[in-house]
């Protein structure tokens, strides 16, 4: 044990060295540069303890800020016409801002968590090991996609039925009801009428819509990461060691992803709303589209609030989560949180 303690310290010092040389010899700007090389030595377990509070943490305090705005997006998609949609939806929205609030804020906790848990490991197996962090090419883009494609579909257990009983509470308004519309109420209403199978209506739908909406996030926020570290990083062997990108790239990294997927997916998420809240079908809810007055302006509807709503999640998710992932591996390793010193143009291009 001894041994391997001293080996992992000699490997810090070593990086410590490495890094402190080019330091030396770099230019002045590279003295400015915001990265911190956090060497840590984590076993698989506390990786996935990392990714998955850091997930959980990041994903529920996004949707947290931005439910009011669901909520409205949601209503403007079941409501009959546009002009009919802003009158209904506002006023829902200034009367119930807080329908389903809880519901999707303590779902959204394990979903981020086994979204980003599964994300994380799926990339480290489909990535070369001896691949640099900072390199940018199509095998990195390809094992960031299929890794949210995986993450995503595993944390369907949790998403779909939550997104379920949400869209219900959020759109109550459009239905009548003997009884309240509470998450106990929606709940057993489900269960009564459908079945287990019902916490699950449109879940292929919501795959569809998801798949390429995640896989459209994660390569465009990686490769934006991806191509801001080659100008800023520090040495980094592991690409799990990688420098954290700082907190404003994040930000606008995240939410340029976020909103760019959100408006591109809104077709799908349209059909998915109608599909979870009237119990129509997949077939009825397009033909209904389709064959309606404007099918282009109708199958958009919503997409700004939805591309808005991406744009503000993802533009606190990803932030979020790389400072609560760097505060969690810190806390695990405290030896690890040493940073190195800043090193640039060891990968220009």
């Amino acid at each position: 044990m001894s041994a391997t303690v001293s080996q992992s310290s000699q490997q810090r010092q070593s990086v410590a060295a490495a890094a402190a040389a080019s330091s030396a010899s770099s230019s002045s700007t590279a003295q400015t540069a915001p990265f911190h090389l956090h060497h840590h030595s984590l076993n698989p377990s506390q990786r996935l303890f990392t990714n998955f509070v850091a997930g959980a943490t990041a994903l529920s305090a996004a949707f947290a800020v931005m439910h009011p705005l669901d909520t409205w997006k949601t209503n403007r998609q079941m409501a009959s016409t546009s002009a009919s949609a802003s009158k209904a939806s506002l006023a829902s929205t200034f009367r119930l801002l807080t329908k389903g609030f809880f519901t999707s804020v303590i779902g959204s906790a394990p979903q981020g968590g086994i979204r980003l848990m599964t994300y994380e490991y799926t990339k480290s197996k489909l990535s070369s090991p001896q691949t640099n962090a900072t390199s940018l090419h199509l095998g990195n883009l390809a094992a960031s996609a299929l890794s949210a494609v995986i993450g995503d579909t595993a944390s369907s257990i949790i998403k779909v039925p939550r997104e379920v009983i949400t869209s219900k509470l959020q759109t109550a308004s459009h239905f009548a009801h003997a009884q309240p519309a509470t998450f106990v109420n929606v709940s057993a209403n489900i269960w009564r009428t459908e079945g287990f199978q019902g916490f699950f209506r449109g879940f292929w739908i919501t795959t569809l819509r998801d798949w390429p909406f995640m896989c459209i996030l994660f390569t465009t926020y990686e490769s934006f990461k991806l191509a801001h570290l080659r100008s800023f990083s520090p040495i980094a062997k592991n690409p799990q060691d990688a420098a954290a990108i700082p907190t404003g790239p994040s930000i606008l990294f995240g939410g340029i992803s976020g909103g760019l997927a959100g408006w591109l997916t809104a077709p799908f998420d349209l059909v998915r709303t109608r599909v979870m809240t009237t119990g129509a079908g997949v077939r009825e809810v397009v033909l209904s589209v389709r064959e309606g007055p404007n099918p282009i302006r109708t199958a958009f509807t919503g997409a700004g609030a939805r591309s808005l709503w991406w744009f503000c999640v993802c533009s606190m998710f990803f932030p979020m989560y790389e400072r609560t992932k760097e505060f969690v591996r810190d806390r695990i390793d405290p030896e690890g949180a040493i940073p190195l010193p800043p090193v640039r143009d060891q990968y220009r291009i």
